[in-house]
């Protein structure tokens, strides 16, 4: 059973949470716990409703083989699971590029879609060509966001819950939206007559030129609106809870999805809506935490590889570890991400990061270049200016990461990938993008590779288990050789 002592690492989010606890307002933590204890073939993966003679499961303890009905093994269901959540994420993935203006064939619709009538498959093949394509999906995202903004710049913005500002009209950016979007909303904004301040959840757009302010990440969205500032809410079609809508209309918080705003009258009307909520709320108290730090942006290709493979072959350096995923509600928020960068930095790597595990590390001050417990060494071995954990954006700006270990990839820098947490399948795509470039890439979800078999058919640059991490970073290259 999950227990949760301590909800978050935050001290922002905490300050929330004694509000929503005296006005008697359930959040995300108190439904999870509400939902204890959890199905156990589900976490596995060894259970199965796929046909209208199951359900059937699997006991993981048993000393012999057990099949389900139709005859499939645990590893195949597992792995059959595995592969259904990556199909999913990879079509999302597909589904942003195209939101985002990039070309999508429909061959590549075609390639991802799965369906349970398929009994017969086979997973690693299945999962190399997902994995190819959801990378293809991410670069495709990558070019469309740099038509729109131009070339990404290493930039400065804000990061936490402080970020909000109680004297301006706030509209916040939830989920993944559009650059199209984003840069309609900006444009108005900047032409209004009253202040706007337009800030992302789960860093929406902080990636890219215009560099928004990121509140906080996922687990922790609906104390965005608990603040009693928020005048409008722009959501994306990703990331964004049911929980934020219901909890937005018991506040009075108007919602508009984003895809809603693709002409110039559609976004001023939505921005008349905020400002009209702005003054219904002017001179009622809001409840803005005072925490906010810089969030450091970018500077991926300012000369970061060439430093790398000189500082690695002074041993200077070890390598470079992308950081990713999202958060779990099985631990207290932000800890996982921080103390594994910690001790990343800790034993010479550089850490690459984005998304919402990019935030706790941002929400932490890791990102600022000044960092005081960055490894001395490391970060005298980087550019100018540069942290020792570089922040690259939203989940799905990750492309710039594959961009840096192609780079490297004929040198003898050892590059990694790590997903300590894993909420949405999307992330889990990406994760087997990484592992069809080549990335060795650990991941963090508990009981999908409990076969040994199914591990083994991934081959050497595959997924792994997260109990790898036990290892050390050290001991990863013989991890993934066993």
């Amino acid at each position: 059973m999950k227990q949760v002592h301590k909800k978050s690492d935050d001290e922002a989010v905490n300050q929330l949470l004694v509000a929503a606890y005296r006005q008697r307002t359930d959040l995300a933590w108190d439904r999870a716990e509400a939902q204890q204890p959890q199905c156990g073939f589900g976490q596995l993966g060894i259970c199965c409703s796929h046909c209208y003679d199951g359900p059937c499961r699997i006991n993981p303890f048993g000393s012999d083989e057990q099949r389900t009905i139709c005859g499939r093994a645990k590893s195949d269901l597992a792995g059959g699971s595995l592969v259904r959540s990556v199909a999913d994420g990879s079509l999302a993935l597909l589904k942003l590029a195209r939101e985002f203006g990039a070309e999508v064939s429909a061959d590549d619709l075609a390639a991802v879609m799965t369906s349970e009538d398929e009994m017969l498959g086979n997973g690693p093949a299945r999962l190399q060509a997902l994995g190819g394509l959801a990378a293809k999906a991410l670069d495709a995202i990558a070019q469309a966001k740099r038509q729109t903004y131009g070339a990404d710049q290493p930039g400065v913005s804000k990061v936490n819950l402080g970020a909000l500002n109680a004297q301006a009209v706030n509209v916040v950016v939830h989920g993944h939206v559009a650059p199209g979007v984003i840069q309609a909303l900006t444009g108005a904004a900047a032409k209004s007559s009253a202040t706007v301040n337009l800030s992302a959840v789960c860093g929406a757009d902080a990636g890219g030129r215009l560099a928004l302010p990121v509140l906080t990440n996922y687990e922790s969205q609906e104390a965005v609106l608990l603040t009693g500032a928020v005048d409008l809410l722009v959501v994306g079609s990703q990331c964004v809870m049911p929980a934020m809508i219901v909890l937005a209309a018991k506040l009075n918080v108007a919602v508009v999805e984003a895809s809603a705003l693709k002409e110039a009258a559609a976004v001023e009307a939505a921005l008349q809506t905020a400002s009209e909520a702005f003054r219904r709320r002017a001179g009622k108290a809001v409840n803005i935490p005072p925490v906010v730090r810089p969030l450091h942006i970018g500077g991926i290709d300012g000369g970061l590889t060439d430093a790398l493979k000189a500082s690695y072959a002074k041993g200077v350096v070890q390598g470079v570890v992308y950081l990713g995923g999202c958060g779990s509600f099985g631990s207290t928020q932000d800890t996982v991400s921080v103390q594994l960068a910690r001790q990343l930095l800790k034993d010479g790597y550089v850490v690459v990061t984005a998304g919402c595990a990019g935030v706790s590390l941002a929400k932490a001050g890791m990102t600022d270049p000044a960092y005081d417990e960055a490894n001395p060494a490391l970060r005298a071995a980087l550019p100018a200016g540069l942290p020792a954990v570089v922040y690259i954006g939203a989940c799905h700006d990750v492309a710039g990461f594959l961009g840096v270990a192609e780079a490297l990839k004929d040198s003898a820098v050892p590059v990694f990938a790590v997903m300590p947490q894993i909420t949405h399948h999307k992330t889990l795509a990406t994760a087997a993008a990484f592992a069809a470039k080549g990335i060795t890439t650990l991941i963090g979800l508990e009981g999908v590779f409990t076969d040994a078999a199914t591990r083994q058919s991934l081959g050497r640059d595959g997924i792994l288990p997260l109990a790898e991490l036990a290892k050390g970073p050290k001991g990863w290259n013989e991890a993934a050789a066993n």
